[in-house]
């Protein structure tokens, strides 16, 4: 069984929507956000196993508001299906963004949104170097049991 990834395209952007339905029932993704995801398409990507569309990833470079020099990422999604996780599918999806983000020696770091009570997402990124940098109350508004979010991040 192989694990590899592959790109959006027009072609294929509703898959991208479903998944993110299914994935992240919490959060609202707007036209805006899909039609981002076209014009850079190297900031999303599909996680395949064994040719079976099961994951995605869709991020996005920023300033860093202290640091006007230097940028950061933002991870919108990363995201498998239950049924597929613990398969190596979530790694390789975060591994591409590393690996785009040492292509830009500007990145100092990666951050990013999970829901307090997601306990495997926690682990799966503290296993990958991340660390709560702080709590936002009421921050999924279309949460009915955890409304409140960690700010996870990893410095570069």
């Amino acid at each position: 069984m192989s694990v590899s990834l592959g790109d959006l395209t027009p072609n294929n952007i509703k898959q991208l929507k479903l998944l993110n339905s299914v994935l992240f029932p919490e959060i609202s993704l707007s036209e805006k956000y899909y039609q981002d995801c076209l014009n850079k398409t190297e900031w999303s990507q599909f996680g395949y196993f064994s040719d079976v569309n099961v994951g995605a990833t869709s991020y996005c470079e920023e300033e860093i508001p202290e640091d006007k020099d230097n940028l950061r990422v933002y991870i919108y999604t990363l995201g498998v299906l239950p049924a597929y996780r613990r398969l190596g599918v979530g790694s390789k999806l975060l591994q591409y963004i590393f690996d785009n983000c040492k292509e830009n020696n500007k990145i100092k770091q990666i951050y990013l949104h999970i829901p307090t009570n997601n306990e495997s997402a926690l682990n799966f990124y503290k296993k990958h170097g991340f660390e709560i940098k702080e709590t936002i109350k009421d921050y999924y508004d279309k949460s009915e049991s955890n409304r409140d979010a960690y700010i996870l991040i990893k410095n570069l």
